[in-house]
């Protein structure tokens, strides 16, 4: 059995940050310059079960 423990401090961080230009329908052709982010995993705990034979 193998065990993960992640974000254990219950941190509120970003995974990843990037800035580009994206645009939604109504908006004008060269889009919106932005910073877009992808949050960190949140607290969690992850069992695994494996077995050989």
């Amino acid at each position: 059995m193998r065990t993960s423990a992640l974000d254990l401090l219950d941190a509120h961080a970003d995974d990843m940050r990037y800035f580009y230009a994206s645009r939604l329908s109504g908006e004008s052709g060269e889009g919106v310059g932005d910073v877009h982010v992808h949050p960190a995993e949140p607290r969690q705990l992850r069992v695994s079960l494996g077995w050989t034979f």
